[in-house]
């Protein structure tokens, strides 16, 4: 049985899909990517011989890409990753927040005060139906806001949390559900959780010193040599079924004949190809990923922003993974924004450099060496609009595309979930197309 697909980008999902799907007897397979590299939003820019991430990328063993290319296993490398919060006071403490940590800012009578609302919020808030109140059931209302988790949420999707629909806490804040009383009190009191949890390092692999794209290259390196036409720099025009057959019109106005179209790219993209107009606003964030060399005072490998003020919200320090260059450290600062054009860039510098002074992050200024924008890094889960999201989903499965990926699903997942979901669909279409695992 010969199976013809296509699938639409080339980023985490869309090649561990050419990977899986290429392991198969009879299936041809082309990959389509609009841009000039494959690995989506895993980008590495290179400034003075140094590659900056546009944001924290980390792996471990049995993480989804790795399980699909084994063969790239030996490059990455591993590395302790220490994150910490810059808490309201100025101070710091475990990502995202210790018992220790907010008695430290806050002293003894407003944790006690914190604890009782912490059990009154257990009623108040039992349903969790809105972001606030799934954040303030797990924490309480005193320690989401003292501790600054609040204006955390607000800062990553440039959007109140009274806006955001309480999937987004769901996906994103689900580390507050593992939290309980007995927890907390163990956190607070236990002698060995203390001293396990003051370690706060946890053993991660990270990408190649050489940057993302040199991992990225040897994955593609595996595709194509398994038979995988990747076509980049390649415009998809439109899509149209005839039959049980799609016709994939790309650059040039070529016609390709599929019996299968994944799509790994931006949902409202996939609609206006298959000629429908999205009928709800599907909304994203941008994320503008700002290049500095400079020493930090606190030898942390990330930094999130707790505090009350600064619109950055994240700084991953690369040179904890692979060594300093000249005495310095070299980061990234990322910033989520409506807006990136060149004004937004050089506001959102001003404003990190001026927070940056305020609580003493560098030992003096940082040298800004340059930036980058990735459009529609961040889905925006509207409160109630989950519905009609779902029916914009719908309505392209309906048309017979399979959807995978941040982009293609519209859903907030890491690059482990996104192999991982891609291997799910492989395995589903295996099943109903009476696939053959090649010997």
């Amino acid at each position: 049985m010969s199976v013809r697909v296509a699938i639409l980008g080339a980023g985490p999902g869309g090649l561990s899909l050419a990977r899986r799907l290429s392991d198969y007897e009879g299936v041809d397979v082309d990959l389509y990517e609009k841009e000039a590299n494959v690995g989506g939003m895993h980008k590495s820019p290179e400034f003075d011989g140094l590659f900056y991430d546009v944001g924290t990328f980390l792996f471990h063993e049995g993480h989804g890409l790795i399980e699909t290319f084994p063969e790239t296993r030996d490059l990455y490398v591993e590395a302790e990753y220490k994150p910490l919060s810059i808490t309201p006071k100025g101070g710091y403490d475990r990502y995202p927040l210790s018992v220790g940590g907010y008695l430290r800012d806050n002293g003894p009578l407003v944790a006690v005060m914190s604890g009782f609302d912490l059990l009154a919020s257990k009623l108040l808030h039992r349903r969790r139906d809105t972001v606030p109140a799934y954040a303030k059931y797990y924490t309480g209302g005193t320690i989401y806001r003292r501790s600054g988790l609040q204006e955390y949420v607000n800062r990553l999707h440039d959007a109140p949390d009274t806006e955001l629909d309480v999937k987004f806490a769901q996906r994103r804040m689900h580390v507050l559900s593992r939290q309980s009383l007995r927890k907390l009190a163990m956190k607070a009191f236990s002698r060995g959780y203390r001293k396990k949890a003051a370690k706060s390092f946890q053993q991660r692999l990270v990408r190649p010193k050489e940057g993302m794209a040199f991992l990225y290259e040897k994955m593609l390196e595996i595709v194509e040599r398994q038979g995988v036409q990747v076509l980049t720099n390649c415009q998809v025009e439109s899509v149209r079924r005839e039959g049980e057959e799609f016709v994939l019109v790309h650059s040039g106005g070529q016609e390709e004949r599929y019996d299968r179209i994944i799509s790994t790219i931006p949902m409202p993209v996939m609609s206006r190809l298959i000629g429908r107009e999205p009928e709800t606003n599907i909304e994203n964030r941008d994320l503008i990923s700002l290049f500095y060399r400079g020493k930090f005072v606190n030898q942390a490998a990330a930094f999130f922003n707790f505090t009350y003020s600064g619109k950055w919200k994240r700084i991953t320090v690369f040179s904890k993974f692979y060594g300093m260059e000249e005495g310095q450290d070299y980061f990234t600062v990322e910033v989520t924004a409506q807006d990136a054009s060149s004004g937004a860039v050089d506001e959102a510098r001003r404003d990190f450099e001026e927070h940056a002074r305020k609580f003493n992050l560098l030992e003096g200024e940082p040298e800004y060496v340059g930036s980058e924008i990735t459009p529609r890094a961040y889905p925006i889960y509207r409160r109630g609009q989950m519905p009609a999201i779902e029916r914009e989903k719908q309505a392209l499965r309906d048309f017979g595309i399979d959807l995978v990926g941040r982009q293609g699903n519209f859903e907030y997942v890491i690059s482990d979930v996104v192999a991982q979901r891609a291997h799910t669909l492989v395995d589903k279409m295996a099943g109903e197309l009476e696939l053959t695992a090649a010997s």
